[in-house]
């Protein structure tokens, strides 16, 4: 089961935003409940490689975009 950035925050997600969100859901007892996941819809990505692969808002992510979940989710697990 997951929470999805859309309904709440649309494009207006960043990394803290979801560090924040993934630390909310374990204080509040969401994880324990079966949430595993943050779902980020949407407004992350800026293009395309040539390749096909998407690039991620370095703006808004400056960690990348495989990096902040892992972390903040996992730590508090």
């Amino acid at each position: 089961m997951g929470w999805n950035s859309w309904n709440k925050f649309q494009c207006h997600v960043d990394e803290n935003l979801l560090r924040q969100t993934a630390d909310a859901m374990v204080q509040s007892g969401m994880k324990d409940a079966g949430y595993q996941y943050v779902i980020i819809d949407d407004c992350w990505q800026v293009s395309r490689e040539k390749n096909g692969n998407i690039v991620a808002d370095a703006e808004h992510f400056p960690s990348g975009i495989k990096k902040p979940l892992p972390i903040t989710f996992t730590a508090k697990v």
